[in-house]
């Protein structure tokens, strides 16, 4: 499925389940006339947004990432766009795999890893699509900052990246490499990528993603790469 014909089947998706109607599927309210004046504000929004260059923009990054995963190469689009407009509603993974789980032949287990793994992706193309879209080039790497963080991505911790030179965080530190990804996009990654929008919020010295290296630069010399 190219990423415009992957466009239209995610809003297809998306609309059919906030149809303007007083009653949703089996007489069920839709999700977001659940919601206050403020939460439809924020759909319409987001449908707009979805229906512009980013959401067009996202589902391609989104559907790139996917064929590079081993849990999701093999996946139809059909069920990651599934994946995909239900996070856009806001579902967790594990309310989203319930969804899906009757249309794919996987264990309840897999699917909830699949969900986990496709949702995390669609929120780091969706940063993507959104800073790189405004101007944003650079981000910063965060993690969940706890113990089941692995060390090659505790050392991407804090560090800048553009957006088009993703690292290989394993061989960074040494390890086999893994490829080239951004925060997010790994297996069981739950670090996010955090758009770098203003230089008044770094502080020095900067760890920077450069030519396959991190390294450690004067907020000055930063701007230089800008």
């Amino acid at each position: 499925m190219k990423p415009a014909n992957g466009f239209l089947r995610l809003m297809g998706l998306f609309r059919a389940s906030t149809m303007d109607k007083d009653n949703g599927p089996e007489g069920k309210t839709p999700w977001h006339k659940k919601t206050t004046k403020g939460g439809n504000e924020i759909y319409k929004a987001l449908l707009k947004e979805m229906e512009g260059p980013i959401g067009k923009r996202a589902i391609s990054l989104l559907l790139e990432s996917c064929s590079r995963s081993c849990l999701t190469a093999s996946l139809p689009q059909d069920a990651i766009l599934q994946i995909f407009a239900e996070h856009l509603k806001g579902k967790r993974p594990a309310g989203i795999a319930e969804t899906i789980q009757p249309l794919l032949n996987v264990s309840r287990e897999d699917i909830n890893a699949i969900c986990q793994v496709v949702a995390s992706k669609a929120s780091t193309a969706m940063t993507q699509a959104r800073a790189q879209g405004s101007g944003a080039n650079w981000y910063c790497w965060r993690t969940c900052e706890d113990q089941r963080v692995r060390d090659s991505h505790k050392h991407m911790d804090k560090v800048l990246v553009r957006w088009d030179k993703p690292p290989d965080p394993e061989a960074i530190i040494g390890e086999p490499p893994a490829g080239t990804y951004h925060a997010g996009e790994c297996d069981g990654c739950r670090c996010y990528p955090e758009p770098v929008v203003s230089l008044g919020f770094l502080k020095p010295p900067l760890k920077v993603h450069i030519d396959g290296k991190v390294v450690k630069m004067t907020k000055t010399k930063f701007k230089e790469l800008l």
